[in-house]
């Protein structure tokens, strides 16, 4: 008899705009709140850099996604930090839809 390996991958779903878009749990680090950090910003940086933060002891670009995608942000702001390799950095959203 042979055994399957199956894995589930989770996905968490944001909020940008009228949008919903899903992240792969596997590169979620935190999602928190963006008032919980003072946003610092970025000289010469794209528009969809909105700045950077100190998480938990580094420097991360915080990304506005909805600026990319030429969505309309939310008033609302949450921060998932993600990790895709060695590139880490936080992303802007609305709501966890």
């Amino acid at each position: 008899q042979q055994t399957q390996n199956t894995t589930e991958e989770g996905v968490l779903v944001v909020q940008i705009g009228n949008e919903y878009i899903g992240f792969p749990l596997a590169c979620i680090i935190d999602v928190d709140a963006l008032d919980r950090f003072s946003l610092s910003p970025v000289p010469v940086a794209p528009q969809y850099i909105v700045g950077q933060i100190n998480w938990r002891g580094e420097i991360l670009p915080v990304v506005e996604l909805g600026s990319v995608l030429q969505i309309p942000s939310l008033p609302r702001q949450e921060l998932v930090i993600v990790q895709i390799d060695d590139i880490k950095l936080g992303i802007k959203f609305g709501n966890i839809g």
